[in-house]
């Protein structure tokens, strides 16, 4: 699994797991802070291509309806906010990656299984050289 698929599952997982809380985008800004992908609005719009006032804006959000982000500093002429996850946003990140990691594992132990028991019911003469 890509790094782009892990971010991407961390999201939808986070989403899911907190529809009344979290949007994509909240739960995006969350993921890139807890992979140090971005710790400012300005970063995180550049990097994942959105408008800086949805990231602005979905940062305060974050940090007084939610208190899931601290906003640590703001730049007056950029507007730009600097931001870190509370400990309780840490948490639930960790969470979700740890859940996403185990599942791939277990997805993997399941192909490797199938392939395994596909090979083993395949009649000698039909497997190619590379089987054995």
């Amino acid at each position: 699994m890509t790094p782009t698929d892990r971010f991407s599952r961390a999201v939808d997982a986070l989403v899911a797991d907190h529809p009344a809380t979290l949007s994509a985008l909240g739960a995006a800004i969350l993921v890139g802070a807890h992979e140090g992908l971005a710790h400012d609005t300005r970063s995180f719009a550049r990097r994942f291509d959105v408008a800086h006032a949805l990231v602005i804006r979905e940062c305060v959000s974050l940090a007084s309806e939610h208190r899931l982000l601290t906003l640590d500093d703001r730049q007056e002429r950029s507007q730009r906010l600097f931001y870190a996850l509370t400990d309780e946003a840490q948490e639930t990140v960790e969470n979700v990656m740890v859940e996403n990691v185990m599942m791939e594992e277990v997805v993997v132990e399941e192909v490797v299984k199938g392939v395994s028991e596909a090979l083993d019911e395949k009649p000698a003469g039909n497997r190619s050289k590379i089987d054995g």
